[in-house]
């Protein structure tokens, strides 16, 4: 079973039961990559709201880590969109342009109910300081 019929047979289940759901994703930093799979998902008839994985502030170096350790591996041209460099691995940098970018390209009649969820990977207080800095 691939993951696509998997998430598919779960939204129907839930339906079918008239349970509400949302899907949570993976961090990731490619807004291209995030829209492309949303789009995905909403064309297999799935319209559960969408918690997209951003990772808090942190060091360019933990990002990194834990890219590699899960699987979302950043190259060098996904980085510079993101806003940071692999080259200077000591800078510390937060999701400001990813989600600038996701908010700029999602569009409800499209995209449908889109969220976010941190990843706090630089540390919850340093986490919750920027979301609050960046909502004002």
């Amino acid at each position: 079973m691939s993951l696509q019929s998997a998430l598919t047979g779960k939204a129907a289940a839930l339906a079918e039961q008239g349970n509400a759901g949302s899907i949570v994703t993976q961090f990731g930093f490619d807004v291209d990559a995030v829209i492309a799979w949303i789009e995905a998902v909403r064309g297999r008839g799935i319209d559960l709201p969408i918690r997209v994985g951003v990772p808090g502030p942190a060091g360019v170096k933990r990002l990194a880590s834990y890219a590699r350790r899960f699987g979302v591996v950043p190259s060098a041209g996904i980085a510079k969109k993101y806003g940071f460099s692999l080259t200077n691995l000591l800078t510390t940098t937060g999701p400001d342009r990813f989600i600038t970018d996701l908010a700029a390209r999602a569009d409800p009649s499209v995209h449908g109910t889109i969220r976010l969820h941190f990843y706090t990977f630089g540390g919850v207080r340093a986490t919750a300081e920027w979301v609050r800095n960046f909502a004002s």
